[in-house]
């Protein structure tokens, strides 16, 4: 259940930089800011996802995206 759950949290998370990144580069931002901002992005999506998670999961969400 856990894994399943971490495969959510990652498949959402994917989806919501990639449709933030789109978005970002259709207002015509550079290459450096969009990345810089899709990592921000993960992160902030990474530490909502272990509020809802549970931290104890927050920590196994790695290994889970890793496939370990």
């Amino acid at each position: 259940r856990t894994l399943l759950r971490a495969g959510l949290a990652s498949a959402v998370m994917g989806l919501v930089i990639v449709a933030f990144l789109g978005r970002a580069e259709a207002a015509g931002l550079g290459s450096l800011p969009l990345v810089a901002l899709g990592g921000l992005l993960g992160v902030v999506v990474y530490v909502v996802a272990g509020l809802l998670f549970g931290v104890r999961e927050l920590r196994e969400l790695p290994h889970a995206l890793l496939g370990r």
